[in-house]
C-alpha cells in the first residue's frame, strides 16, 4: 500500500509539473520570442541552456520570479555564441522541465565566470531524487575538479559547488524515454504485473 501511494504521488507530480506550451522554439537572434507555459506552481524562473544533450550548462538567467503563463525574452546575437540551445523552466516546485534544443546564431562568447556560476545538468529521464551517499560523492569530486583547476590555469572554469548537479531530461534526445509520466506509468505496470 506504501508503494502504491509513493508511485500515486510522483505520478500526480509528473502531471502537473511545470511545462513549455510553445508549439515550436526558434527564437531570432535579437528579435523577441514569447515563451508559454503552464501548469506552474508559483513564480518561474527561466534559464538559457548550452550543450549537447547529455551534458547541459547554464549560461543565463532569462527570466526570474515570472508568474502568469508568459513571458518574452530577446536573445542578444552579440552576447551569446552559435550554438545549440534549451530553455529550463522551473517552479517553485524545484523540478525543472526543458524545451526542444534548438540552434542559435551569434557572435558572443561565454566568459568562463558565467560558465563557472552555472549548474551542469546531465540528460537522463528520472524522477527527483537525491540520496546522501551521492551528495557525498558530488562533494568529493567537486574539491579534487577544483584542486585540478587552480593548478593548471583558469582556462577550465572551476566548480565551487556540485550542489546543484541534478538529472534531468532534454524533450528530442534520441534514444531516451522523453516523457516523465511515461517512465512512471512504466514503473506502475512493472510493479503490477511483478506483484
Amino acid at each position: 500500500m506504501k508503494y502504491a501511494t509513493i508511485i500515486l504521488a510522483a505520478l500526480a507530480a509528473a502531471v502537473n509539473a511545470v511545462k513549455f506550451t510553445n508549439s515550436v522554439i526558434d527564437p531570432e537572434p535579437g528579435k523577441p520570442f514569447e515563451l508559454t507555459w503552464s501548469d506552474a506552481s508559483g513564480a518561474v524562473t527561466i534559464l538559457l541552456k548550452t550543450g549537447p544533450s547529455s551534458n547541459l550548462e547554464t549560461v543565463d538567467t532569462l527570466v526570474s520570479g515570472a508568474t502568469g503563463e508568459s513571458a518574452t525574452i530577446t536573445l542578444d546575437p552579440s552576447k551569446y555564441p552559435s550554438g545549440t540551445y534549451a530553455f529550463e523552466i522551473v517552479d517553485d516546485s524545484g523540478v525543472p522541465n526543458y524545451s526542444e534544443q534548438f540552434a542559435f546564431q551569434g557572435s558572443g562568447t561565454i566568459s568562463k565566470t558565467a560558465s563557472a556560476t552555472g549548474s551542469s545538468t546531465r540528460a537522463t529521464t528520472t524522477l527527483a531524487t537525491t540520496s546522501s551517499s551521492a551528495t557525498e560523492s558530488s562533494t568529493s569530486q567537486s574539491s579534487t575538479e577544483t584542486e585540478t583547476s587552480s593548478r593548471t590555469s583558469s582556462a577550465r572554469p572551476s566548480r565551487t559547488s556540485d550542489a546543484d548537479e541534478e538529472e534531468t531530461s532534454v524533450p528530442g534526445a534520441a534514444g531516451r524515454v522523453a516523457s516523465p509520466l511515461a517512465l512512471v506509468l512504466v514503473t506502475v505496470a512493472a510493479m503490477f504485473y511483478l506483484n
